[in-house]
């Protein structure tokens, strides 16, 4: 029997333990019931009332990545969202590179100005008397404009590789751009490190080249980088020609780096004498360099050398100094001519140590047909230009160039052609074809239109003749009683056997002024007259299919005033 109860016991430990370890709640097994049995019977059931206890679990509202502005003040907030006991709760935030390290010790933390090293993972962890929880993480995105790191000097020998580097920090990351002044090189999206190459550096790439970043942020951060490049004295010019009155004075510019050296020899390499001279820095590798001498003697004319150096090379400039005098005659003269005009250019000579302008003329047979205004001197082996109005077209003309200073004129070599020929002007024809078709057609329609009555005119007479000769044939009477009639009658019977000659005097206008002839002749001879006209009227004409009402009083007329006049 003692074993059994101990069995029974057994079996209620094991229940114990399972409620347990399956991890209800508190609330969920709250008032569990407990009962012991043994061979006698069952007890009455007892309740028990379980405490679970467990440590905290925590969790961070704040999105993922939380993003702030370099400066700004974050803040970091853990919540615990179960534990038991929910009291003595104690915190912890440490970054996760750093777990060792703790940050802060309450539910909130607060990092004033932050600053970009505290991007990161952010950890924290809340404990009770159970134990410690799982770390709830929060990502901390601290974003900042850009900044430009880079060499500021770069110094290459002329002819060698140039790379020009940078390195931008910034979140996120920045658009850069390279420039030359305002010329854009190169540009570049979302890079931390950026670079332009010169293949082979020349004298005239020594400049400054601008570096610009941007992004979210902060926009056109930017830095400059120098190029220096070594090389030996260059100059635009190798030969000068000076024409000097009573002193010499003339100055050249170079592009070197280093900074040159220089002397001025006379031909045989001697030095010259009471000649001053200074050096101008205009930039880092360009130069100007003077000189001077207020008193000339005769053996100051002459062919002088101009040695300029550095430690990269040398470079030779000559120059004549001569006394003034006229210029020399303009040079490669280009004619282009016209229809009305021409325009010439040439390249200018040497001025004879004067200021110098030039004009250009046209001849034609020997006479000055046109001429420019004066055009200033730019400089010796400069183009000029300029341009000849008032000329004839289709003709030839010859052209001349004149340099002129204050000791006289030189004339170019003799250039000519022939200007174009006037293209005709269509607007006087086009407005002439659109008259004469206009006329044409105002012509044409008058003469339809006079045709149109002639032709009904014709058509008149065809049917009176018609309505006459069909009267005289059926009218035995009228014909007796015509026969007896006064000379007058006897004159229209003549008429209409003349077929021809009575239809062209009807082609005359039928409105003349023989109507009152026309009335007198149709006086009534009698009254048995008067009854067989009025029965000729009530025939139909000849060829008509209606009833004829008679001719006009108007259509009379004209019979019988155009018979009068042939008579």
């Amino acid at each position: 029997m003692e074993m059994d109860q101990n069995r029974q016991f057994q079996y209620c430990r094991s229940q114990w333990t399972y409620l347990h370890n399956s991890q209800h709640t508190e609330r969920e097994i709250r008032g569990l019931p407990f009962t012991a049995s043994n061979i006698v019977g069952m007890s009455n059931a007892a309740t028990v009332y379980v405490n679970v206890l467990y440590k905290p679990e925590v969790r961070s509202s704040l999105p993922s990545p939380y993003t702030l502005t370099e400066g700004q003040t974050a803040t970091l907030v853990c919540t615990v969202i179960s534990a038991n006991p929910s009291t003595l709760i104690t915190w912890k935030w440490f970054k996760s590179d750093t777990p060792n390290t703790f940050l802060h010790t309450g539910s909130t933390y607060t990092i004033h100005n932050i600053q970009r090293g505290r991007s990161g993972s952010y950890n924290c962890t809340a404990s009770n008397a159970v134990g410690t929880s799982e770390p709830a993480t929060v990502e901390v995105d601290v974003q900042f404009g850009p900044s430009i790191q880079i060499q500021a000097v770069t110094i290459v020998n002329e002819t060698e590789r140039a790379i020009l580097t940078g390195n931008v920090s910034s979140n996120p990351l920045s658009t850069v751009s390279w420039y030359d002044g305002s010329r854009l090189l190169k540009f570049e999206d979302k890079v931390n490190s950026t670079y332009i190459i010169i293949e082979k550096a020349r004298c005239t790439d020594t400049r400054t080249f601008a570096l610009t970043a941007s992004n979210v942020v902060k926009m056109n951060v930017t830095s400059s980088i120098q190029l220096i490049v070594n090389c030996k004295p260059v100059s635009e010019v190798n030969t000068i020609t000076l024409g000097v009155p009573d002193g010499i004075v003339f100055s050249t510019t170079v592009i070197a780096y280093p900074k040159p050296q220089y002397a001025l020899l006379f031909e045989n390499g001697t030095k010259t004498r009471d000649i001053l001279d200074s050096i101008d820095v205009n930039a880092i590798n360009n130069f100007t360099i003077h000189f001077n001498k207020t008193i000339i003697n005769q053996v100051d004319f002459g062919l002088y050398h101009l040695f300029i150096n550095n430690t990269f090379g040398e470079t030779v400039i000559y120059i004549t100094v001569i006394p003034q005098r006229k210029p020399d005659s303009p040079r490669d003269v280009e004619t282009i001519c016209n229809v009305k005009s021409a325009k010439m250019q040439w390249l200018s000579s040497f001025n004879g140590g004067d200021y110098q302008s030039f004009a250009v003329y046209a001849f034609l047979a020997r006479q000055e047909a046109s001429r420019s205004e004066h055009v200033h001197d730019k400089g010796e082996n400069i183009l000029h230009s300029a341009q000849l109005y008032n000329l004839q077209p289709t003709t030839r003309y010859a052209f001349y160039v004149v340099a002129h200073n204050k000791h006289g004129n030189t004339s170019s070599e003799k250039t000519e052609c022939i200007t174009l020929e006037e293209g005709r002007n269509q607007a006087p024809l086009f407005a002439g074809s659109i008259a004469g078709t206009l006329g044409l057609v105002i012509l044409i329609f008058v003469a339809v239109f006079f045709f149109h009555r002639h032709y009904t005119c014709i058509i008149r007479v065809e049917r009176r003749k018609g309505r006459k000769k069909s009267n005289n044939e059926e009218s035995s009477p009228y014909t007796t009683m015509t026969e007896h009639e006064n000379t007058e009658r006897n004159v229209y019977d003549e008429l209409t056997l003349d077929q021809s000659q009575y239809e062209s005097v009807l082609m005359k206008d039928c409105k003349g002024n023989d109507i009152k002839l026309y009335e007198k002749l149709q006086k009534p001879q009698n009254d048995n007259k008067m009854h067989l006209n009025e029965q000729m009227h009530e025939q139909p004409s000849e060829g008509s299919s209606k009833p004829s009402n008679g001719p006009s009083t108007q259509e009379t007329t004209c019979e019988y005033t155009n018979t009068s006049f042939q008579k």
